[in-house]
């Protein structure tokens, strides 16, 4: 408790508030990785988790493309300064694109898909970096090209939860608003009708709800 808790500041909201967790979690999966300005990032997964990952990257500098299935989520994605913002069968041809050919620095997996986590390598330059952010199932298993990981250097990198200096770097974020959650919530409902949200999410409606009791 004495890690992880900190008071609420004054000048952010309570569904501001709500998201240190998850932005704890995306600060942890780029601990350590020194991404600057200008670096090539590809983000597989335009749900809310996605789009943190973003709102960070962008904060760092970095040019960034995103893929996902939901119309909405890319135009937002492309609103939260995404360079390219595609659907899953046109990765490889933008990516292409937007590295003349060399690949990205970076792919951030959010979709906890094993097929996506084996296909994430194929997008990455040599020497690159592949987050594995999205969780599998238990029990499931990846296969992957090994000369793609020997002989091209790319570095496997797998990310789960977060450490008190996460969370402490991700209140300092939100109380200066340099990360601008407020973004996500795409709107509130009382606690009654909490399964009008879930409903609406189900259907791939939104990207975050606030729930006031």
């Amino acid at each position: 408790m004495k890690q992880n808790v900190f008071r609420k500041p004054k000048n952010l909201a309570f569904e501001e508030a709500a998201f240190l967790e998850p932005l704890s979690c995306v600060i942890h999966g780029m601990r350590g990785l020194n991404i600057k300005k200008g670096d090539r990032v590809l983000i597989i997964g335009a749900g809310p988790i996605g789009l943190l990952h973003l709102l960070l990257l962008k904060n760092k500098g970095a040019d960034v493309i995103i893929s996902g299935f939901e119309k909405r989520r890319l135009a937002l994605a492309k609103k939260l300064g995404a360079a390219s913002a595609v659907t899953p069968d046109n990765i490889e041809s933008n990516v292409e694109n937007f590295t003349g050919g060399l690949g990205v620095d970076y792919v951030f997996e959010c979709t906890g898909q094993p097929s996506v986590w084996q296909s994430a390598v194929y997008y990455v330059r040599r020497g690159g970096t592949v987050i594995l952010f999205g969780g599998c199932k238990t029990g499931t298993t990846a296969t992957y090209d090994t000369s793609r990981l020997h002989y091209d250097e790319i570095t496997l990198k797998g990310v789960f939860h977060f450490t008190p200096a996460d969370v402490r770097q991700a209140y300092s974020l939100l109380k200066s608003r340099k990360i601008k959650v407020s973004k996500l919530i795409t709107g509130k409902y009382p606690l009654k009708d909490t399964e009008k949200a879930f409903l609406k999410l189900m259907k791939g409606e939104g990207i975050k709800y606030a729930i006031i009791p």
